[in-house]
């Protein structure tokens, strides 16, 4: 399955995608394949930055797909965001990804803890962590593989796309891949991350369980 930001709306959107966004031409959208499919959860007021859907199939989840948008900060965006969906992130099992727009680098370098004290909440009040982080055991801020080039410079890279997975999830991640500068580069500025992991028992369709 996959969060694609800035794409135009599915002209026919079945039970394999859930698009939101107000321009049909811009928006987010969750696509999943057979033998998954995903439902669209109701769009909470406050936020324009965070949207759920709920994946099912052999594996069952929900997933909350990010987009941050300037509400007024991309920071207060994310704050928004995760109160407008509190109630689906206490849901368990729980995904969180997308385009963050924020970096603990960024918090370095400006002498503050934005993006340290939106992790240090999501894992406090929902256990949820990222899975690059745990997969590479990088320190944030300190990422060696960005997922963003300003303008489409390769001289201005970031890491600000993120999954923040349950942490009952982290023992079966297999690896997560960060699509490099040169094969994307007449797609997106952004870089896809791919996460490769194994849920436990317990995320499996109850109509599947023994």
């Amino acid at each position: 399955m996959a969060v694609v930001q800035e794409c135009a709306s599915p002209p026919h959107a079945g039970p394999g995608a859930a698009w939101f966004g107000s321009n049909p031409r811009q928006g987010i959208a969750v696509l999943t394949r057979p033998p998954l499919t995903v439902v669209p959860e109701p769009v909470r007021d406050g936020t324009r930055s965070m949207y759920a859907a709920r994946v099912e199939g052999p594996v069952e989840f929900t997933i909350v797909a990010v987009w941050a948008q300037q509400e007024p900060t991309y920071s207060e965006a994310l704050r928004r965001g995760v109160e407008a969906y509190r109630d689906v992130l206490m849901t368990s099992p729980c995904v969180l990804l997308g385009d963050f727009n924020s970096s603990a680098a960024w918090d370095t370098r400006h002498g503050r803890r934005d993006h340290r004290d939106l992790e240090d909440l999501l894992r406090r009040d929902f256990g949820l962590v990222s899975a690059y982080h745990a997969a590479t055991r990088e320190q944030p801020g300190e990422e060696t593989r960005p997922t963003h080039f300003w303008r489409w410079k390769e001289a201005s890279p970031f890491h600000i796309d993120y999954c923040y997975l349950p942490e009952s999830w982290v023992a079966g991640l297999e690896q997560v891949t960060v699509g490099g500068y040169g094969e994307w580069a007449d797609a997106s500025d952004h870089r896809p991350v791919i996460v490769d992991v194994v849920p436990p028992a317990s995320a499996r369709s109850k109509s599947l369980s023994p």
